[in-house]
């Protein structure tokens, strides 16, 4: 299991003429909660690559993560298939590296806001904004893939990934979503036994 803290760039199409409001793109923080359940099978292959469910959940939500304003709260939700290769020359001791990789599909909630950055009130674009956060709403469906280098020492893990998402909205003005994210990862990686 492991938390992710990094920057993800959203792009979007389908927003009209809300340009350079956080609607059409938008670049800031990003948290990611990640469990991934690896098969321990036998046999001389199994000692260096495992494999297994992925089920990872994200939140962005503009350049402030929600604190002031966000022209969008994404909050993703993927579910799909790991694994991860042992590069045992790089390892020692405690020490285990890991090249590790997931694809994914990946449904989202995208709540629209009121722009990422201030607008005078009640001005020609106050009231596009206003029409905006409640037109925008909307959920998708797509794919997303990431890869990772993954450092553990004994069951501490950290690593740093990067991610893309690309999402398709679900009856909505909003056509596409491409996410492109960066992370630093910390957790745990804890053996159940059989």
């Amino acid at each position: 299991m492991t938390l992710g803290l990094g920057v993800a760039d959203r792009g979007t199409t389908g927003t009209g003429s809300l340009l350079g409001l956080g609607y059409d793109q938008s670049t800031g923080p990003i948290a990611t909660l990640d469990v991934r359940l690896f098969v321990d099978e036998t046999g001389s292959a199994a000692r260096y690559f495992r494999h297994g469910p992925v089920a990872r959940v994200s939140y962005f939500a503009g350049p402030t993560l929600g604190v002031e304003r966000a022209a969008f709260t994404n909050v993703p939700i993927d579910l799909g298939y790991a694994g991860r290769l042992e590069l045992p020359c790089m390892g020692e001791g405690d020490r285990h590296v890991y090249l590790a990789g997931f694809l994914a599909v990946t449904g989202v909630y995208a709540d629209a806001g009121r722009g990422d950055w201030r607008t005078e009130p009640n001005t020609e674009t106050d009231v596009a904004i206003t029409s905006a956060s409640r037109a925008l709403d909307h959920a998708g469906l797509g794919g997303a893939l990431g890869v990772a280098m993954d450092v553990h020492f004994g069951a501490f893990a950290l690593g740093v990934g990067v991610d893309l998402r690309q999402y398709f909205g679900i009856d909505t003005a909003v056509a596409r979503d491409l996410v492109w994210s960066g992370l630093v990862r910390v957790g745990v990686d804890l053996a159940v036994p059989r």
